[in-house]
């Protein structure tokens, strides 16, 4: 009788079926059956002397080259997914860092004194719907400049 079982989730690891990627769990001396020790292996179908490796056999006939294809295909779905929602959640994150640090541009923006004490309600709105860092800092020099002066008479 085997001390060890491999877990039925084999995939190939290699398009052309030359390597194979499985679990197996061994049983351990004095410890109950619950509590086996699981090791995630790594056969060749052919071993550096040139022979076959009778693991990978072992596996390859204990499960069969379909149910082994059918454990890749469901893996590269499953992986292409999780990668898939990673992105999703990273542009997720940076999305909302990069409109924090905008609003905080804004805040510091309302903090100079010609901006704060402005009386031009259209570019202070602007300034406040500004979508980015870029459009901020037009608006804010433009009403700055109006503020000083800059734009020939005053009004």
């Amino acid at each position: 009788m085997k001390n060890y079982e491999y877990v039925d989730n084999a995939y190939w690891e290699s398009d052309d079926r030359s390597v194979l990627k499985c679990i197996k769990l061994s049983k351990q001396e004095g410890k109950p059956d619950n509590q086996k020790k699981k090791e995630i292996l790594q056969f060749h179908r052919l071993l550096p002397d040139g022979a076959e490796c009778p693991n990978y056999k072992e596996v390859v006939s204990l499960f069969g080259v379909a149910r082994i294809d059918e454990h890749t295909k469901e893996r590269k779905t499953r992986k292409d997914r999780e990668g898939k929602e990673k992105r999703a959640i990273h542009d997720q994150r940076k999305k909302s860092a990069e409109l924090e640090e905008l609003y905080k541009l804004k805040l510091q923006a309302f903090e100079i004194e010609e901006i704060k004490n402005s009386e031009d309600r259209t570019l202070r709105s602007k300034l406040r719907r500004s979508k980015s860092v870029a459009e901020m800092n037009a608006v804010t020099s433009i009403l700055i400049a109006k503020e000083l002066g800059l734009f020939g008479a005053a009004e």
